[in-house]
């Protein structure tokens, strides 16, 4: 019974010598070989497998045998012969060869069906993300105060029920404006208007009127635009928390934010150009809770309700 003898497969190590020992340049040579640099750097590297026509032809350019270019070892008593090679390799050199053929080929086979297999993966997770995203609320928590200046940017007639007064007026003695004070001024330069509904349990709240109101004044082109269109009240009705609502003047949101305007008509945070949402309970809580539907209408119903029972100041 005939055994089997494995033989190194070195083509790196010996294509690597050669050109070590050769006077010409890698550029030169793979001219010679018919393949690019980048495939000969390739084939030194063990990146790639040469097939057999380069094999012969990288043995031609050498002047070796094709049994010392893929094994590395000279047969004893062996010498490299000059001039063209026999075409003609040993049934050793004949298996090893179509073993690291097919050791390449499952290689490249299997990174091919990993790379499938993995951007399924992605575009799974990606298409679950987006629906995970679709289906969710994107305010049903809250939005943040620059998401809601850009609403009260919008909105023609802007209904307050607030406790604090921090948004307006942060210090009515040194008559600091709020962070929103800006945007009021705008909207009521605007010709938008603004009502005030005010706990009348929270504070004395006619200084503070006054000079947000002067300061107002002092701000905004004409006297009787900020008495007539910023109107205050005082109602009995205590308040745990504050809320906002807004008539947007949607024509105008949509054209110009687009996205803000999608997201709020989408999902119903909107109907009619009615919007309102509910101040967080302590003045170092961030964001706003949106209202839906019904809590809206309501929300509505009951300010224009404490509105006309309210005190004028």
């Amino acid at each position: 019974m005939g055994s089997t003898i494995e033989t190194d497969v070195k083509i790196e190590d010996t294509l690597t010598e050669l050109l070590a020992l050769s006077r010409r340049s890698n550029g030169d040579v793979a001219d010679d070989i018919g393949v690019s640099p980048a495939t000969l750097s390739a084939y030194r590297r063990g990146e790639a497998r040469p097939s057999l026509s380069a094999l012969v032809s990288i043995a031609e350019v050498f002047e070796v045998s094709l049994d010392y270019l893929v094994f590395g070892e000279r047969p004893e008593n062996a010498h490299i012969e000059s001039g063209p090679i026999i075409r003609q390799m040993s049934k050793s050199l004949q298996n090893s060869l179509r073993e690291s053929q097919l050791r390449q080929e499952r290689h490249t086979a299997t990174v091919a069906n990993v790379g499938r297999r993995l951007s399924t993966l992605i575009d799974e997770t990606v298409e679950s993300e987006l629906e995970a995203i679709s289906e969710s609320r994107p305010f049903a928590e809250a939005m943040n105060d620059e998401q809601i200046e850009i609403l009260e940017r919008h909105s023609e007639t802007t209904r307050l029920f607030i406790k604090s007064f921090e948004y307006n007026l942060l210090d009515h003695e040194g008559r600091t404006p709020g962070e929103y004070f800006p945007t009021i001024v705008r909207n009521l330069s605007r010709g938008q208007s603004y009502r005030y509904l005010l706990p009348a349990r929270t504070r004395d709240w006619e200084p503070v009127i006054e000079e947000f109101r002067s300061l107002l004044i002092e701000n905004v082109p004409n006297e009787t635009t900020v008495r007539r269109n910023c109107e205050f009240k005082i109602t009995e009705t205590p308040a745990m928390a504050g809320c906002t609502m807004y008539e947007l003047a949607m024509d105008e949101l949509e054209q110009n934010e687009p996205v803000l305007y999608d997201l709020l008509t989408e999902y119903g945070y909107c109907s009619g150009g009615r919007f309102g949402y509910a101040s967080a309970p302590s003045l170092g809580s961030k964001g706003t809770m949106v209202m839906d539907a019904p809590h809206r209408e309501q929300a509505f119903e009951i300010f224009d309700e404490l509105w006309e029972a309210g005190t004028v100041v």
